[in-house]
């Protein structure tokens, strides 16, 4: 992490400071795991925008990678684009934060050295499918060979129609 990655909320908003870079999506260990390889890129980028008028000092993040996932239901790769714009609005404590608030920005409290690589880690998370699998359906292997037992409700289902 490069002090450039650490920012003064305040000071970044005010001086409507902005900060672009790509990044290996590897340098994110809590997103390695969900990622078929671990190749890929992140192009994001972090602008500060100074106080207007009624409104709070705020962050606009902007992040857009290309990935590949593991398909939950064939269990291979799956191509994935991610894109997020989310903006943040910047409180001095959380009693700030209004409990019944329909905008569509979130809420940070100001850090003197706020790690900016953290924040976009927990978005990258957050836009990630929870389950992703190929549109329609997936290449999966054909039917069972003879040899092959079958499934618990294919030998029910046989059982029954012996009866009749």
């Amino acid at each position: 992490m490069t002090a450039q990655h650490i920012i003064n909320h305040i000071e970044f908003s005010r001086k409507s400071l902005k900060i672009h870079d790509t990044i290996a999506l590897s340098h994110f260990s809590r997103v390695i795991s969900q990622l078929a390889a671990q190749q890929g890129q992140l192009e994001w980028t972090l602008e500060g925008q100074a106080a207007a008028q009624h409104s709070k000092p705020r962050l606009h993040l902007t992040m857009s990678a290309s990935m590949q996932l593991l398909c939950q239901r064939c269990l291979k790769p799956l191509n994935h684009n991610l894109n997020v714009d989310q903006v943040y609005e910047l409180v001095k404590d959380e009693s700030e934060i209004p409990l019944d608030d329909d905008s569509q920005h979130e809420y940070l409290v100001i850090s003197d050295a706020f790690d900016v690589l953290q924040l976009i880690e927990d978005e990258l998370i957050l836009a990630m499918p929870y389950a992703p699998k190929h549109d329609g359906t997936c290449d999966v292997d054909g039917p069972l060979e003879s040899g092959e037992p079958l499934g618990a409700f294919a030998a029910l289902k046989s059982l029954k129609l012996d009866r009749h």
